[in-house]
């Protein structure tokens, strides 16, 4: 009798917010921080190249630097967006000019990213060179398993 009440007494624990309509709130989804992305990514291309340490050290610091550097432009890029949108909404002529600082905060980025591929790169063997382009890496964040480009998950706008 003892286990039947405490059964009875467990399933309507469960079912009373469903059946009052309420279902639990789940919880909020944090993205990562440029940090957590960086140490993921390097993990992922240890496995990938079996990195030794040295050159996991530079691929943690070149991708944390340009990590750092990238997110001086969020508020920015993320403010010259709403922009954009507003003057394509109200008929502005200014679309082009709101694109052109777009493009030049995308175009900064860019070279951070490729300066921190380039310091990566230089730090790998002749067979780890080649076996990351067989593996589809054109760049940092690109490629297997990476954000892809604008929009992407990341507190960076899906960008390094």
């Amino acid at each position: 009798m003892r286990k039947l009440t405490l059964t009875t007494l467990t399933l309507c624990a469960f079912a009373a917010p469903a059946l009052l309509g309420q279902t639990p709130t789940p919880p909020a989804h944090t993205p990562p921080s440029p940090a957590m992305f960086v140490a993921r990514e390097v993990q992922h291309l240890t496995t990938l190249l079996d990195l030794n340490s040295t050159e996991a050290g530079i691929a943690t610091k070149a991708f944390t630097d340009a990590a750092t550097a990238n997110g001086a432009f969020d508020a920015e890029l993320r403010s010259d967006h709403k922009q954009l949108q507003a003057d394509i909404e109200s008929g502005s002529p200014n679309i082009g000019n709101d694109a052109t600082a777009i493009g030049a905060l995308e175009g900064k980025i860019l070279a951070n990213n490729a300066a921190a591929e380039q310091a990566f790169w230089a730090s790998l063997s002749m067979e780890q060179q080649t076996k990351y382009k067989q593996l589809g890496h054109g760049g940092f964040g690109h490629g297997p398993g990476g954000p892809g480009g604008p929009g992407g998950p990341g507190s960076f706008g899906g960008r390094l």
